[in-house]
């Protein structure tokens, strides 16, 4: 009787353990997500201001910058 009551007992905190561990997976799962969702995002952002610091140094290296529209 004992046995089977050490047993329960048992099986019972080692069912608790692994929700926690559940739940802590799932926290830092999500916090992942989120964390690479900004990094995704200010990469994206980097990569646009890189982009027009190009176009914009092309265009002002073929002359069309805003000295060249007020002499015309």
């Amino acid at each position: 009787m004992q046995e089977a009551l050490a047993e329960e007992q048992r099986l019972a905190a080692r069912y608790v353990n692994d929700i926690e561990i559940a739940k802590a997976q799932r926290d830092f799962e999500l916090k992942k997500a989120a964390y690479d969702q900004e990094v995704q995002t200010k990469k994206a952002q980097s990569d646009l201001a890189y982009s027009l610091q190009v176009i914009a140094a092309v265009v002002w290296s073929l002359g069309f910058g805003i000295a060249s529209r007020n002499s015309i």
